[in-house]
């Protein structure tokens, strides 16, 4: 459920054979999020148009609106800026997305750029402001948990999210080592 990849090519199936409201469903977290681009939005306004889903008036809107582009823009700045490293700039791309204080994504995102600039409290503000957005996203469990292992702080809430993480996403490399290292700082 975390891959948009597999999320878009299997709503993309479901819409192929005809159920629609399924594959509105299947896209909508997608299609909600502040960094969705047109793939997204073409795709959740053919099912919801198949559906008969009043959703598609708005998901028309947002398709055709000036700022979607302009908004992509920001979000292409910000992950760059996540790739590169350079986490104040990472920082304010996604902070100029309008609506991104209410998209676990971006504020996800946003708690890593500023975890590694030394913004501890900030980086937790966003963590965990995600997970209240998604509290059943095993990466943003894993944000949450992570902020608290490096910061040192919170230790058993620490230990819970990343476990948590973990059962959701027992494949996921990174948060097994994660993990592993949350268990080791205690002993």
């Amino acid at each position: 459920p975390q891959n948009p990849y597999a999320r878009l090519m299997l709503a993309e199936a479901q819409l192929a054979v005809g159920d629609a409201r399924t594959a509105l469903r299947t896209v909508q977290p997608l299609s909600d999020s502040v960094l969705a681009g047109e793939r997204e939005l073409d795709l959740a306004l053919r099912a919801a148009k198949a559906a008969k889903d009043p959703s598609a008036g708005m998901l028309q809107a947002r398709l055709q609106s000036p700022d979607l582009k302009a908004n992509q823009q920001r979000a292409s700045a910000g992950q760059a800026a996540l790739v590169r490293q350079e986490w104040p700039a990472a920082l304010a791309a996604f902070g100029q997305i309008p609506g991104h204080e209410n998209d676990a994504e971006v504020l996800r995102r946003m708690a890593l750029a500023a975890l590694r600039s030394g913004q501890g409290a900030a980086a937790l503000g966003y963590a965990d402001r995600a997970l209240e957005l998604a509290p059943r996203n095993a990466d943003n469990l894993h944000m949450a948990a992570l902020v608290r292992l490096e910061q040192g702080t919170d230790r058993d809430q620490m230990l819970r999210l990343m476990k948590q993480a973990s059962q959701l996403d027992p494949a996921n490399r990174v948060i097994r080592a994660d993990l592993a290292r949350a268990v080791n700082a205690g002993s």
